[in-house]
């Protein structure tokens, strides 16, 4: 979403004698438009210390070519999605929820303690609260990074289709857990 703000400023007044005695106005006008750019993606907020990968550096930032996805209206995990200029990173990945801009969008996984438990060898599964009030399906896509290597593997995948017109828990199932 972009909009314009458009300032006039009036910096003279005057004007020249004509030979018949009456004044000619004359007046300057200084424009300025700026062009105002609502944010439209919601960034990741994995861990980004530095640059590259590696243990709690999962490339979030847009200067990495960090996740992102575009906020569409109707479509979302939980309570709603936030959109930022850029990715706000931390440990704790709620790095867009301090900002206070949008109130707290981690709120996609009911059970976070229980559904991101993981035990070596079983097959972890994942609710997530998703709405998609589009006209079209969406796919939902989830990565839990087993190695801990800083990059999401398709072998750490998983992914559901979610139907159009609809708000419901869906499950996405994980590969097992390596021992």
């Amino acid at each position: 979403m972009s909009s314009f703000a458009n300032r006039r400023l009036c910096t003279r007044v005057g004007g020249r004698r004509r030979r018949n005695g009456h004044r000619e106005a004359s007046i300057e006008f200084l424009e300025r438009r700026i062009l105002l750019v609502a944010p439209t993606l919601d960034f990741g907020d994995a861990p980004d210390p530095g640059p590259g990968t590696g243990s709690t550096d999962y490339k979030t930032l847009s200067t990495d070519n960090g996740a992102s996805h575009v906020v569409l209206p109707g479509l979302f995990m939980g309570s709603g999605v936030d959109a930022e200029m850029e990715a706000l990173p931390g440990l704790q990945a709620i790095g867009d929820d301090l900002d206070q801009v949008f109130p707290d969008d981690e709120d996609g996984l009911p059970e976070p303690a229980q559904d991101l438990l993981l035990t070596e060898g079983t097959l972890p599964v994942v609710r997530v609260r998703v709405t998609n009030f589009t006209s079209s399906k969406a796919t939902l896509y989830g990565w839990i990074d087993y190695n801990g290597d800083g990059v999401f593997e398709n072998e750490e995948r998983a992914s559901r289709v979610v139907a159009a017109f609809s708000s419901d828990l869906v499950i996405l199932d994980f590969p097992a857990v390596p021992d």
